[in-house]
């Protein structure tokens, strides 16, 4: 083959050519993954959001989706430029695209069986922007669906031609691509019912909370029962106590604490310790000689010299 190329000059070369051409074709054409979708060098996009293309596909689909038609079916588009459908499709997009976004972050999913639902049900779900419930509204977009069908006439039942066939001329999208944009209008759809959601705090609740919030507690004692305590201290009797302080190895504790005892309840100066006895602000002449006769009983216990503290705490 190179001979005959040498022979026929240039006009060889030329067909030698259009030969590794025609063959390079084949090698791309039937290459194990030539069906799979392969990105372009230059990516097209009506718009990016968060890194994610909005094929310029999808917004022609949405705009499809929203444009008003006459009794007989056909597409009113003067009236979508006058609307200006097109742009409202595609705030409709960066919103779904936003919305998708905090899906994720928030871990919420969408299943095949979710998608395949709301086909079978024959809805077609689109995006308008939320900010105008009421546009969404005048486009039959009240809940972010239209109703479409995919039902065959006769039996009333979903049909998968007439499925195909209807968003092959609704939105000029393959079964796969719709079932993907779909999944995306879905998770959307998702987000905004829980923006949606009213939020119900009960009574019970509120105050709850505010008291955890708002007040304190200040613990001044906490009581402890002897039954408690017993199983893990030793309660002395006074028998005890006597025969440990007549032991000679604890006579030295004794006297030390007898002294700090005396050190303590011994007058200070600038010291002033006083026993009070309580009566009510109305108190009879009868409470106030009770209270007096205590306060005589006190001093005289004092004076025979017992301990100030004993008889204040008595």
């Amino acid at each position: 083959m190179l001979d005959l190329f040498r022979k026929r000059g240039l006009s060889s070369f030329v067909y030698g050519a259009v030969i590794i051409a025609t063959v390079l074709v084949f090698v791309i054409q039937f290459r194990p993954n030539a069906g799979q979708k392969q990105a372009s060098l230059k990516e097209a996009c009506v718009a990016k959001v968060k890194g994610w293309c909005v094929d310029p596909k999808d917004h022609k689909a949405a705009y499809r989706i929203l444009i008003p038609r006459d009794q007989q079916g056909q597409l009113l588009t003067a009236r979508a430029k006058q609307m200006g459908l097109s742009k409202i499709a595609l705030d409709g997009l960066i919103e779904r695209e936003l919305l998708v976004e905090e899906a994720e972050r928030l871990g919420l999913k969408v299943t095949d069986d979710e998608i395949t639902d709301d086909i079978y049900n024959g809805f077609i779900r689109v995006s308008v922007p939320s900010d105008n419930p009421q546009l969404a509204y005048s486009l039959r977009v009240a809940d972010g669906r239209i109703y479409v069908g995919f039902r065959d006439q006769k039996t009333k039942q979903f049909d998968m031609k007439v499925y195909e066939r209807s968003i092959r001329m609704l939105v000029g999208r393959s079964p796969t691509e719709f079932r993907e944009e779909q999944g995306r209008e879905l998770l959307a759809s998702k987000v905004r019912d829980l923006v949606r959601a009213p939020v119900r705090v009960s009574e019970p609740e509120a105050l709850e909370t505010y008291v955890a919030e708002k007040s304190s507690a200040t613990v001044k004692y906490v009581p402890v029962r002897q039954s408690y305590v017993a199983r893990y201290a030793v309660r002395p009797t006074a028998a005890d106590v006597d025969a440990w302080s007549k032991d000679k190895a604890n006579e030295g504790l004794v006297e030390a604490a007898v002294k700090s005892r005396k050190d303590d309840d011994a007058p200070k100066a600038n010291h002033i310790r006083h026993i009070l006895i309580k009566t009510p602000p109305d108190a009879t002449d009868e409470q106030r000689g009770e209270a007096l006769t205590k306060l005589a009983q006190a001093k005289a216990r004092i004076d025979a010299g017992e301990a100030f503290a004993d008889v204040a705490r008595d």
